[in-house]
């Protein structure tokens, strides 16, 4: 017990020293720019897209998604809405959206997986076929581990991704059966993290089979990389004052002068809402967050149920097993359904674009709220799409309600799995 306290003593004793230390830094004019950063999104480093408060009516902050527009050929220009947007300086930017009469099929990720998931999918026509092929290629009983658990083995990333995987492509089986008029027309298509590969395949961008060797290879490949490190993932909640752009800098500091870590990770793993991220790197660097949160305005620091972090440098070993991965699938890109990216938050249309966006997401963090701004800002007035969330658990559902709570109600719709 004294043992325990004298650590505890130390270790708030660290802490207290980096936060005094950046404190005094902050008043140089090195700093300054980490106090009022000029592309908002609560201090951190990334700029937001258009921003839809929760509850709010209008955009509060229209700053365009990084990098512009989506990319879209001139055969798909037909599929959106392009709309002129007056900036108070520079020229007038169009902006895209995608139009009400196509629907929205987003697929979840890693995390999303329950024990029971799948159940209720058994009946409908392929399904059973389509685990079966699973776990023949995974040498393993996926539908039993679905159904069965234990949740232990499950949360595994080994055996998660291909469960979500197959659970997510159940899920559009019975989508055809109970809205066989969504596949009438053409739809786009998102899925986080480890459901762009899902989103892939329904597109018909890439086969079940090159997806299933590509999804061995990314499962195993990030397995390792975690137990590489001790690392992990953490939700945050934010608002226009927060600092987190600084707190990582502190958390970084603290695990080189404290804890003796070369090159400490802690980066911005995923864009989730306006208001929430998810922080990732180092166990120490996530420690330090949590327990100095108030000092950067931050809250709501939640540690996910994940291996490792996910997302970002701490990945790097995986990247060039992915990029071998992937070297030689062939992507079929004349398919009527269109792809957003976790990497750039964009369509494309270019096979080595798409190649890189798959590796590259590993170690990059995931701008989904970019994505679901592209998809859903318009207009005043304007309709929604139709949304639906497809494969296990409602995550996504729940993000868009944040995000856009009007293209949410009455619009979005999920698979009961």
């Amino acid at each position: 017990m004294k043992h325990m306290k004298m650590h505890m003593q130390y270790r708030l004793f660290g802490i207290r020293n980096v936060l005094e230390t950046m404190a005094r830094s902050a008043v140089s004019k090195n700093h300054v720019r980490l106090f009022h950063s000029p592309t908002g999104g609560g201090g951190d480093n990334e700029p937001p897209s258009d921003i839809h408060y929760v509850g709010a009516d209008k955009v509060l902050n229209e700053i365009p998604t990084e990098g512009g527009p989506p990319d879209i050929s001139n055969r798909d220009k037909s599929l959106v809405d392009p709309i002129s947007s007056l900036q108070k300086h520079g020229p007038a930017r169009k902006k895209f959206y995608v139009n009400k009469k196509f629907s929205v099929l987003l697929f979840p990720g890693q995390g999303s997986q329950f024990v029971g998931m799948g159940k209720k999918s058994l009946h409908y026509p392929g399904v059973k076929e389509l685990y079966e092929q699973v776990s023949e290629h995974f040498k393993k009983d996926i539908l039993k581990l679905c159904l069965l658990g234990p949740k232990e083995e499950l949360d595994k990333t080994i055996n998660c991704q291909p469960a979500v995987f197959v659970t997510s492509l159940a899920a559009v089986e019975m989508m055809k059966e109970l809205h066989p008029e969504v596949f009438q027309k053409p739809t786009y298509t998102a899925g986080y993290s480890l459901g762009e590969i899902t989103a892939c395949v329904y597109a018909g961008v890439m086969s079940l089979a090159d997806a299933l060797n590509m999804l061995q290879t990314r499962a195993y490949a990030m397995q390792e990389a975690s137990e590489e490190v001790g690392s992990g993932m953490m939700t945050v909640t934010i608002t226009h004052k927060s600092k987190l752009g600084l707190a990582k800098e502190a958390a970084i500091k603290y695990c080189s002068t404290e804890c003796g870590i070369t090159n400490p990770v802690a980066q911005t793993a995923s864009y989730l809402t306006p208001y929430h991220k998810v922080v990732a790197g180092h166990n120490e660097a996530l420690d330090f967050i949590a327990d100095t949160a108030r000092h950067f305005g931050l809250s709501g620091c939640k540690r996910l149920s994940v291996s490792g972090a996910f997302h970002t440098m701490l990945m790097k070993p995986a990247v060039s097993d992915m990029y071998s991965a992937v070297k030689d699938v062939t992507f079929q890109l004349k398919s009527k359904h269109r792809v957003f990216y976790n990497y750039t938050g964009k369509l494309h249309d270019n096979p080595s674009q798409i190649k890189k966006n798959l590796c590259e997401q590993l170690t990059h963090p995931i701008k989904w709220e970019q994505i679901m701004h592209t998809i859903y800002s318009r207009p005043p007035g304007e309709e929604f799409p139709q949304t639906y969330e497809v494969g296990p658990g409602r995550q996504l559902g729940y993000i868009l309600r944040l995000t856009n709570e009007k293209a949410h109600f009455k619009n979005y719709h999920h698979i009961d799995i």
